[in-house]
């Protein structure tokens, strides 16, 4: 027993895991002070730490998938892509199903499953992690031809289907997150970049008819909110104005988690949590944030770089990009450079399903960089094919 922990230790990047335990701190210890003096404490009861108990069992079990995962590796998950991809996608037909699916009060979208004693559970989170392998089984088995056209068009549909069935469920947050793994997955696969020009051109000639037939009037104004905020101060901007605020009243040390007098930002414990814990902690504390986050962006990339097999690099890549398009969005919502999505900041927002998959999208990288050579062997010796293509002539 204790030469197995040993072993795992050596050939296991640690720190990774580390880096996402001391997020996962920060969260919580955020989230009890949301529950004390934020938005949540509001409402009054035990209510307000439901969400506190939520985020430590999430932590607990996400830790122990993602040793799981991690052990497991990444072989049987490519291996065995038809079974997981037909449960995750079936959850998410389920929401579908009137019974099962439900649409909780100000989300606008029908993406949660309920489960009993009041708890739920949002399979497209799940989702992720899956198109994630099966993208990038896809591009493996397309190897150096993904610039043909017989091969790129199924690849672009594969791309496709995720976010337009999420689409449907109302959540278009979380179909734009697709949209950023799928095309960064497939520029690191080698895409031709008169083809990322072509689809550039494409999105710019098609944004007239989502802006008119695809975005809803809500969607809209949040867009417009962005240009002239002040015009919708006491309607759809009124959270957005309050959380950029909330994170100017920080200064340089913040008010303290635990102290009173936090600015009043409705539901910070979600999309929000960013400003909250900028006001409480300051740019000191942001800067801190700031740090471990793109600190498990810089592992995830050095993963994708050492991993041993191209599947695995594409599985590392598609995590770096969902980690990095949710950290982006997110933290431009709260600075109020870009309309509120309804995406999280991964390790940090309030939610029991998306931490505890985060935790088991590292285990999944973790079982690739432990398919790595060592540290120190020669470049010669290492069964590596790994290196990105990067956009090709």
């Amino acid at each position: 027993m204790g030469s197995a922990i040993k072993n795992y230790r050596k050939t296991t990047d640690l720190g990774t895991l580390l880096l996402c335990f001391l997020l996962s701190c920060v969260s919580v210890l955020t989230l009890v002070s949301v529950a004390q003096y934020g938005g949540l404490a509001l409402g009054g009861g035990m209510g307000n730490w439901r969400l506190v108990f939520t985020q430590v069992l999430a932590t607990v079990l996400g830790l122990a998938g993602a040793v799981v995962f991690s052990l497991i590796g990444p072989t049987w998950l490519t291996r065995y892509w038809p079974v997981h991809m037909a449960i995750c996608w079936g959850l998410v037909l389920l929401t579908f199903v009137p019974g099962f699916g439900y649409e909780p009060a100000g989300t606008g979208s029908q993406s949660w499953i309920a489960l009993p004693m009041g708890m739920s559970f949002q399979p497209t989170e799940l989702a992720k992690l899956s198109f994630i392998i099966t993208f990038a089984v896809h591009l493996e088995w397309a190897g150096s031809r993904v610039n043909k056209p017989k091969v790129l068009f199924p690849l672009l549909a594969h791309l496709a289907g995720a976010p337009l069935l999420v689409h449907l469920q109302g959540d278009d947050g979380t179909a734009l997150v697709f949209w950023a793994i799928g095309g960064i997955m497939l520029i690191a696969a080698g895409l031709n970049r008169w083809v990322v020009a072509a689809c550039a051109a494409v999105t710019a000639v098609a944004a007239p008819f989502v802006w008119q037939y695809v975005l809803s009037a809500y969607q809209r104004q949040r867009i417009l909110g962005l240009l002239n905020p002040e015009a919708y101060a006491d309607g759809i901007m009124y959270q957005q104005l309050r959380g950029r605020m909330a994170v100017g009243s920080g200064q340089l040390f913040g008010r303290g988690l635990f102290q009173p007098g936090h600015s009043f930002v409705p539901r910070p414990e979600n999309d929000f949590i960013f400003s909250y814990f900028a006001e409480s902690c300051g740019f000191i504390g942001c800067v801190v944030l700031l740090a471990l986050l793109f600190g498990l962006l810089a592992k995830t990339l050095l993963a994708a770089f050492r991993a041993p097999s191209r599947v695995g690099t594409y599985i590392c890549v598609g995590i770096f990009a969902m980690l990095l398009f949710q950290i982006v969005v997110n933290i431009g919502m709260n600075l109020m450079l870009l309309p509120v999505m309804g995406i999280t900041l991964p390790f940090m927002s309030a939610g029991g399903t998306s931490m505890a998959v985060l935790y088991l999208a590292i285990g999944i990288l973790l079982g690739v960089r432990r398919q790595s050579a060592p540290p120190g062997l020669p470049t010669a010796e290492a069964p590596q094919i790994s290196k990105l293509e990067g956009i090709s002539p």
